[in-house]
């Protein structure tokens, strides 16, 4: 397939009528993931850890497991969101996969705390998760820390917009939803998700087991690690939000892919490539 138009010409698509919105970046939330490293780890590598422009902010308001209590979190003015999962370890994003993957069955809040439980201490991080869902594209540039500058700046909530394509084409049409990038050895190559049952978290594939992707598309991605604002390898971000075009299992809905649905596509792109897309939570 032919690159995107946005690649191919290098430009980016632009509407007059957009809905915008202020968020702050969510340091404590963050820095939990993390594993509550010092201060100085988010000042010394601000840019690993802020919302910098064109990155597609991810709520984290409301908690995963309903006892939990997040009144820290939303005490302040503007929505919480972030832009990567930061330091987030193996284990906790084996959990998110396998959370995300089995939504749809009715004993699905059963599941995730016992599997939560049977981690005693380790899962005091898990307890903490989000139902992360997408808000919209950053315009500007807001940190974690709010010694290292502004925590706040707008959001694009509404309108087209030109982004990165996540690991999978994307055609005309499509429903596009979001997804972290360690979560792509969940899906199959159409997008589709893989219809392996997983009994518990580390039951999960190996999140470096990608799909048999073409050596194309193997390049693309190379390309993509190097533009992510410029950073070095070990510097740049690392368990980032990307899009994909949301794909029905044989006509049945997965409960977490379905709520993470904010978007149309307007424009075909190959995977890595720059695809053009309408911003709509109603695009459902």
């Amino acid at each position: 397939m032919n690159a995107s138009l946005g690649t191919a010409t290098s430009t980016r698509a632009d509407t007059a009528a957009r809905h915008m919105q202020a968020c702050r970046v969510n340091y404590e939330h963050l820095k939990l993931l993390s594993g509550n490293k010092p201060e100085s780890e988010f000042l010394n590598n601000k840019f690993r850890y802020c919302m910098h422009k064109d990155e597609l902010a991810i709520s984290v308001v409301k908690p995963m497991f309903r006892e939990v209590s997040i009144n820290a979190s939303v005490k302040y003015p503007y929505p919480s969101v972030v832009t990567t999962l930061g330091d987030v370890d193996t284990q906790t994003k084996n959990f998110i996969c396998w959370a995300n993957h089995i939504s749809t069955e009715p004993d699905y809040e059963m599941k995730i705390k016992n599997a939560r439980d049977a981690l005693g201490d380790k899962g005091k991080v898990i307890s903490q998760l989000r139902e992360y869902t997408p808000v919209g594209y950053s315009v500007g540039l807001a940190y974690a820390h709010a010694s290292s500058g502004d925590n706040i700046a707008s959001v694009m909530i509404g309108g087209v917009v030109t982004v990165p394509n996540g690991h999978f084409e994307m055609y005309t049409g499509d429903m596009v939803q979001f997804y972290w990038d360690f979560e792509s050895c969940m899906f199959d190559q159409d997008g589709s998700r893989l219809e392996n049952d997983y009994p518990n978290p580390n039951d999960v594939p190996k999140q470096d087991e990608f799909m048999r992707a073409s050596q194309e598309t193997m390049k693309r991605q190379k390309y993509f690690d190097r533009q992510q604002n410029g950073m070095q390898r070990d510097n740049r971000k690392k368990n980032i939000p990307m899009v994909k075009p949301y794909v029905r299992n044989k006509g049945k809905q997965v409960f977490a892919d379905n709520n993470r649905v904010f978007a149309k596509c307007i424009s075909h792109a190959r995977p890595f490539d720059m695809v053009d897309i309408l911003i709509c939570r109603q695009a459902m």
